[in-house]
């Protein structure tokens, strides 16, 4: 059996999460019958890093921003399943749209921490500084596609007659594979790896996440 650090396994979850979450649909629809559930993490003979060490605080932060993407989802996939018990179309499509904002601006704010967050810890060891670099790259890029999905989420009217092929098109959250592509890069260097399956904030997400 492959082994997933603990953010591997987020990410696992969040892909998930995402293509169930990618955009909001139409809550009457047949509820897809795939399930899938996160992968466990272990960390069998490897021991934590040292209390302020610079690789801990930078896949902290790590994981805070995956973990908080997977948790997102999840929270919005949980209040979307509710919706078809909401019969009043316009209330179901407020209570759609109310949960939708939520995911988009509590991503916007966790994502747009996350990048000042890692910018300010800065490369966490030797040879990860063009892995550095592109993360920081992209959660910028996530984080201007944010904003232009809260732009048009924000924009949506909930009496609209075609409201469900409009919030349909609104806000793609594309960052799922943009984590999973630097996630299995993290996952590669040695040091990020151990870390990651060993330190607390990384451990208790997944633990959150894995339920």
């Amino acid at each position: 059996m492959k082994h997933h650090s603990a953010v591997g396994a987020l990410l696992v979850a969040a892909v998930a999460l995402s293509a169930c979450s990618s955009g909001p649909t139409d809550p009457a629809a047949p509820p897809s019958s795939g399930t899938s559930a996160p992968a466990s993490a272990t960390s069998s003979g490897t021991a934590a890093a040292p209390p302020g060490d610079k690789v801990t605080t930078w896949v902290e932060a790590y994981c805070g921003l995956v973990g908080g993407y997977a948790l997102g989802l999840q929270a919005y996939q949980e209040k979307h399943t509710q919706l078809p018990a909401i019969t009043d179309v316009v209330e179901r499509n407020k209570a759609q749209l109310a949960a939708f904002t939520q995911l988009v601006s509590g991503l916007e704010t966790d994502f747009t921490a996350a990048e000042g967050e890692l910018a300010k810890i800065g490369v966490p060891l030797a040879g990860a500084e063009e892995l550095h670099a592109e993360i920081i790259e992209v959660l910028g890029k996530v984080n201007d596609q944010l904003g232009k999905a809260e732009q048009q989420v924000a924009a949506l009217d909930p009496e609209d007659p075609d409201f469900a092929q409009a919030v349909s098109q609104a806000g793609g959250l594309d960052a799922a594979s943009a984590l999973l592509a630097h996630g299995e890069k993290v996952s590669a260097v040695p040091e990020l790896e151990q870390a990651m399956n060993t330190a607390p904030k990384c451990v208790e997400i997944q633990r959150k996440i894995g339920g």
